[in-house]
């Protein structure tokens, strides 16, 4: 999760950090104090995004393994699409934006 403040970006998601504490590293006062449960709420919903992408990725194992019956051409297509899965919380700001990459066929 990135935290922006005044169109700065402030903090990334590594550990849960709240909006006003961002807000006093940015330097910048907020209209209202942001409720802990309002950070709690975007990091359960960055964890449960993992959780699903984890599970493809473990779902998927199989496709890299060096004795796959998969052709060169569909193992590459595989880890295609695994390289975009762990890529998936970097590439969005929210959960909301999040797009799901298509499985191979």
């Amino acid at each position: 999760m990135k935290i922006y403040v005044d169109e700065q970006l402030v903090a990334l998601h590594g550990g849960v950090i709240g909006l006003q504490e961002a807000a006093e590293i940015a330097g910048v006062t907020l209209e209202r104090t942001v409720l802990p449960d309002e950070v709690n709420l975007v990091c359960t919903e960055w964890n449960e995004l993992r959780l699903l992408r984890d599970q493809a990725l473990t779902e998927s194992d199989f496709t890299q393994v060096t004795d796959s019956p998969l052709s060169d051409e569909l193992k590459q297509a595989w880890c295609d699409y695994r390289h975009a899965l762990r890529e998936l919380p970097a590439t969005f700001d929210t959960p909301e934006q999040v797009i799901w990459p298509s499985k191979p066929v």
